[in-house]
């Protein structure tokens, strides 16, 4: 089976999740959904089927639910236009996608001689896009479900670090150590060091370069920890916007 219908296979589950929107019990899964859906409407541009790919992207971006906004939505904008002007492009060239070859008529042709029989051949091999888009597809599904798996045990971490201090910048950078990894090297501030704004802003500075998403990668990092400070970024930027007021 091809990586087109691996991935139609796919969507065949998630869409139904995708029609339920705003159904309580559903919303967790819906981010798998939409991630699925990206991935094929990205392997259907990376086999040229434009057409085909065009709907899928201009499908996300008519969602209308918190998931899909931002960055999933302009990328969705963007995708299904260029696939709109290469599905205009291949038109006025004669190409013609697979989704709509079978409502053109195909013309008469003249009978071709046979080509020589080739016993030898064995089946042909798939691509090497094919396989790495594949390889791609499957740690990506991976990853989403030991996500879900990690979800509650993340969540409790990072409740009983921030739980009734959400707004306490200063409690918060008090207590990092708590949740964070040692590894990181993050070293224990004490309230003494948090006396002036300055000395707040200057731990809040470093706090943050500790777990901005940006410097922690799947090649120094667990799942576990990058969800983590996720988190612990999320709760020190909102702490820091109520004492800055």
């Amino acid at each position: 089976m091809g990586i087109a219908e691996d991935l139609s296979g796919l969507m065949d589950i998630q869409d139904d999740f995708l029609t339920f929107d705003g159904v309580p019990g559903r919303l967790d899964l819906k981010e798998q959904a939409v991630k699925a859906l990206q991935r094929r409407a990205s392997g259907l541009e990376g086999m040229e089927r434009w057409d085909r790919a065009r709907v899928d992207w201009e499908r996300l971006a008519g969602l209308h639910w918190s998931q899909a906004q931002g960055k999933v939505k302009e990328e969705a904008t963007r995708s299904a236009g260029r696939c709109r002007s290469m599905v205009t492009s291949a038109a006025g060239k004669g190409i013609i996608d697979d989704a709509s070859r079978s409502s053109v008529p195909t013309p008469k042709s003249r009978p071709r001689p046979p080509l020589p029989s080739r016993a030898s051949a064995g089946p042909s091999k798939p691509s090497e896009a094919a396989r790495r888009l594949k390889a791609a597809d499957a740690a990506q599904e991976a990853e989403d479900n030991e996500r879900i798996q990690l979800k509650d045990s993340v969540d409790a971490r990072i409740q009983a670090w921030k739980g009734g201090k959400e707004t306490n910048v200063r409690a918060l950078i008090a207590s990092l150590e708590t949740v964070l990894w040692p590894e990181l090297g993050w070293a224990k501030v004490g309230m003494h060091e948090l006396v002036t704004p300055s000395q707040v802003k200057i731990r809040y500075t470093k706090a943050i370069a500790k777990v901005h998403p940006d410097k922690l990668k799947t090649g120094n990092t667990t799942l576990e920890q990058r969800m983590l400070a996720n988190g612990v970024f999320a709760g020190l930027n909102e702490a820091w916007g109520a004492f800055k007021q």
